[in-house]
């Protein structure tokens, strides 16, 4: 299954610290958490889109705790730790069901006690319901998948639009800015389908040969890989990159494995590969907005979060 919505968290995190003597640790509370929702371990390992290490089911149970100590219903006696209230006790023996972000809002607001700064940002505003199925950090997440997405699919129809020349300086100005070389596009005096050569040392001793071909539609077949390969092997070469806009098919990848188990090496890119290259390695593409996020460093303080 995959993780739940924020919102399905609240009341199974209140009922493990009602059932745990003493207050719980966020690491106790995040392991029980999945235990108690059946989490696999697969699902346990979903990260944020726009990061590899926020993983998505310890930021909601987290968050979850985090929203039901502003409701006076958890308190903190220590960092990272969590116990439940007199207050807690009494909204789980007198509400059934899920609990809403809506009720835990109105109990901040309700309490008597000082709302921490952290809370009365988000209290002061009007309460949005789409917050249950997608808090901040994970919004973010969301949207930067959906800017790439856009971005990758406005990459290919450009790339797919310039003429073969600009394709092939493409390419190799690609495979420099990756640290492979010294290249150059050969162009239409290309020698039997080379077109482009990255130099890896001084001397070109070491050559990456290059074969770029643009496709509108259809796939790369068996035969241009094969042809690419002949092409390598009359000019001594034992590296290639075969790179297009479009996709290989299987019979090509295979045939690529093929030579790659000899002496020669091709490596395959597609369309949707090169796309992404191209964005890591800024070809192409340049920087419109940055967002820094920060988070609390816990090696600063002396206790463990």
């Amino acid at each position: 299954m995959a993780v739940p919505p924020q919102a399905d968290f609240y009341r199974p995190v209140l009922e493990i610290a009602a059932e745990t003597s003493g207050h719980i640790s966020r690491q106790q509370l995040i392991a029980l958490a999945a235990s108690n929702l059946n989490i696999t371990e697969a699902d346990r390992q979903e990260v944020f889109g726009g990061s590899g290490t926020a993983l998505v089911f310890d930021y909601r149970v987290t968050s979850a705790a985090l929203k039901l100590s502003e409701a006076g219903l958890l308190e903190r006696p220590r960092r990272g730790h969590f116990l439940i209230t007199r207050a807690g006790r009494e909204f789980l023996s007198q509400h059934s069901g899920a609990i809403e972000r809506r009720q835990l809002v109105a109990l901040a607001r309700a309490s008597e006690s000082p709302i921490p700064f952290s809370a009365r940002s988000s209290l002061d505003v009007e309460v949005d319901d789409s917050l249950d199925e997608n808090p901040p950090a994970e919004t973010m997440a969301t949207a930067y998948k959906g800017l790439l997405a856009n971005l990758i699919s406005d990459l290919r129809a450009t790339v797919n639009g310039v003429n073969p020349d600009r394709f092939e300086q493409l390419v190799v100005k690609l495979l420099e800015k990756m640290g492979y070389g010294e290249g150059r596009a050969i162009g239409r005096s290309g020698d039997g389908g080379i077109d482009g050569i990255i130099n890896q040392d001084a001397l070109g001793l070491e050559k990456v040969y290059i074969q770029a071909k643009r496709y509108t539609t259809g796939s790369v077949g068996e035969p241009p890989i094969r042809n690419f390969a002949g092409s390598m092997i009359a000019n001594g070469a034992t590296k290639g990159v075969f790179i297009t806009t479009a996709v290989f098919s299987d019979t090509a990848r295979e045939t690529a494995a093929n030579v790659s188990r000899r002496n020669e090496t091709i490596r395959l890119i597609d369309g949707q590969e090169l796309a992404h290259l191209m964005i890591r390695h800024g070809v192409g593409v340049i920087t419109e907005y940055t967002y820094e996020i920060k988070k609390l460093d816990e090696n600063y303080f002396a206790e463990e979060i």
